[in-house]
């Protein structure tokens, strides 16, 4: 006999006695008063009352010591004498008693983890029509836990829940037609049932149906209809309802924008909601949008995000981390993020990996490197790498040296406006100051090429007959060096 046993026949003995002596009326009034002591948190008082009780065999007395002992309210947490108690209260037929002690089945609390008992006991409380049992039953079949899995049955179990006004039922039932589980898919019909549990106040389909209207997936686009259920869902409590909403208020869609609202709602749910909300925080700390500038905090949510393959944040991680704001500057681990989205074909996160490859900041100085990342995102439409890469052909670091080339990148670099412009105007007038006459013509020819759309790669290599290995005394672009080539650079 354990020492458990022995402890758990002393309890069951020690109340008989005074068990006994009670009537039904009085009993009635000795468990309505012990409950109240248990809602009062008095412990002492409501585990006493409970043992009472429950040596009679008061279902309800057991199934409140077995929620004891697994919670560790006034006693130290022991599962298995939450199992004991609830096995007793399950055997008398308590519906909740049968859940729980599946529960505990499943979890491996107080027991081995065993998904075929926890099966059988779902299976006697869900006949029995315990909406919550059914529904669990339903979960097990859908995933195949203990039995085989079996989408009919867990369609037939989700709908015995749901005729019972179980928002949770109704909700599984849309998630399987989301996911096609033992069906087509159908976002309509699945927004159908996520409507019949948001109706009913369940929390997770509330936010559902908000995602659904935010993406206009089985309904009609609507911000507006997005942010009313993620308000409802966030009111109840669902965190990630709380993040998306925060997000809709920082970007004023469907609701007035609101940075303050914004960073409130975030901050309720962000940590839980994924990467894109953690990112949006983020940036509102980095930016000091409706919260106080603070990059550490910046860095913190970024991290979260980046963790999760978010790219932004991974690129934005790359940023602070080389500007040394919100944390230590350091090369190398804005090289690791900067990479991180580089390979993931992020524009702006392949021109600033071949900057450090050029400047041999937190990596080894390669050339070549620094132009195989400033073509890729020069090829992307990035004007800042077409004249970063226009300087490595000018000067012929770890390219052939070719004029015809920069001139061409550097005429693109100018198209758009914005803070290249007038650099590779500068740089375009030096070239032109510095070529040989028969070299503007075809440079110029590239130059039209490449803005009429020509795919970038290709129209430099067609280019590459201009092209020189680097001279001794190369020429850079502050004037140094042969201010004209005759061949090669000597």
């Amino acid at each position: 006999m354990t020492a458990f046993t022995t402890t758990f026949k002393k309890k069951l003995s020690l109340g008989l006695g005074l068990a006994l002596l009670l009537g039904g009326a009085a009993r009635a009034s000795f468990y309505d008063d012990t409950q109240a002591a248990l809602q009062k948190h008095d412990y002492l008082v409501a585990w006493k009352g409970f043992n009472n009780l429950a040596a009679e065999g008061d279902v309800r007395a057991q199934l409140a010591l077995g929620d004891m002992c697994g919670q560790g309210l006034g006693v130290p947490q022991d599962y298995a004498c939450a199992l004991a108690w609830y096995r007793l209260a399950a055997a008398q037929g308590s519906d909740e008693a049968q859940r729980n002690l599946a529960l505990m089945y499943v979890r491996g609390h107080g027991t081995a983890q065993d998904y075929a008992q926890a099966a059988q006991w779902l299976q006697t409380a869900a006949k029995a029509g315990d909406a919550k049992a059914q529904v669990s039953l339903g979960m097990i079949y859908e995933n195949g836990q203990g039995v085989h899995r079996d989408y009919v049955q867990a369609l037939d179990w989700y709908q015995r829940a749901a005729h019972q006004q179980s928002g949770e039922g109704n909700f599984r039932i849309g998630s399987m037609f989301a996911h096609g589980e033992g069906m087509p898919p159908s976002n309509v019909e699945a927004a159908v049932w996520y409507r019949h549990a948001a109706d009913q106040g369940y929390a997770p389909a509330q936010e559902m149906l908000g995602e659904m209207y935010e993406k206009g997936d089985g309904v009609p686009q609507s911000y507006g209809e997005a942010s009313q259920w993620y308000r409802n869902a966030a009111v109840e409590g669902n965190g990630k309802a709380a993040a998306l909403l925060g997000q809709l208020y920082a970007q004023g869609l469907g609701v007035p924008q609101d940075y303050a609202l914004a960073v409130t709602w975030l901050q309720r749910g962000a940590q839980d909601a994924g990467a894109g909300p953690q990112f949006t925080l983020g940036v509102m700390y980095a930016e000091g949008l409706g919260v106080k500038q603070d990059y550490a905090q910046a860095v913190q949510w970024y991290r979260l995000a980046a963790a999760q393959g978010l790219v932004q944040a991974q690129f934005s991680l790359g940023l602070l981390c080389e500007r040394g704001e919100g944390v230590a500057q350091d090369y190398v681990q804005a090289a690791q993020y900067y990479r991180q989205a580089a390979n993931q074909g992020v524009a702006p996160a392949e021109l600033m990996l071949g900057l450090l490859y050029a400047s041999g900041n937190g990596v080894k100085q390669d050339y070549t490197q620094a132009a195989h990342w400033l073509q890729k995102a020069a090829v992307q439409g990035n004007a800042e790498a077409q004249n970063q890469l226009g300087l490595l052909y000018a000067s012929g670091e770890g390219v052939g040296h070719n004029p015809v080339a920069a001139y061409a990148l550097f005429t693109l670099a100018m198209a758009p406006e914005g803070p290249t412009r007038h650099s590779a105007a500068e740089h375009q007038q030096f070239m032109v100051n510095s070529m040989f006459p028969e070299e503007l013509a075809p440079a110029q020819a590239l130059a039209e090429k490449l803005l009429g759309g020509a795919p970038l790669q290709e129209a430099l290599a067609g280019a590459s007959r201009w092209q020189q290995a680097p001279a001794k005394g190369k020429r850079d672009l502050a004037g140094n060096g042969p201010a004209k080539r005759g061949g090669a650079v000597d």
